[in-house]
C-alpha cells in the first residue's frame, strides 16, 4: 500500500486495525487488517510471487469471513495475480 501512494502520489494514512469494529472511518485514511502471511521485504514488485500470491488467497479468505460475520459490509479488492494463487493452490 505505501509503494502504490507513492507511485500514485497520493498522501494517505495507512492504519492497521486489529479488530474492525476499531475502525474510524475517517478520509484519507486506509485502515487494514494484516493477516501477517508476508513481510515487507518479502515483496517483489513486477514479479509473480508464491508468497504473495499466499498473502493475496489470505486477504480474501480474511475478508469472506468477517463479512460473514456481519463485520464488514462489503469486500473490494485490487487485481489479484491468479499465476500467483495457482502457485499456491497446485497439489
Amino acid at each position: 500500500m505505501e509503494h502504490a501512494c507513492e507511485y500514485c502520489g497520493i498522501n494517505l494514512e495507512l492504519r492497521q486495525v486489529f479488530d474492525v469494529k476499531r475502525g474510524l472511518g475517517r478520509y484519507g485514511v486506509i485502515e487494514y487488517v494484516d493477516p501477517g502471511v508476508v513481510k515487507k521485504g518479502d515483496i517483489q514488485l513486477g514479479s509473480v510471487s508464491p508468497a504473495c500470491g499466499e498473502a493475496a488467497f489470505q486477504y480474501v479468505i480474511k475478508a469472506i469471513s468477517l463479512a460473514k460475520e456481519n463485520e464488514i459490509a462489503a469486500i473490494v479488492t485490487a487485481p489479484i495475480n491468479k499465476k500467483a494463487i495457482r502457485g499456491i493452490c497446485k497439489g
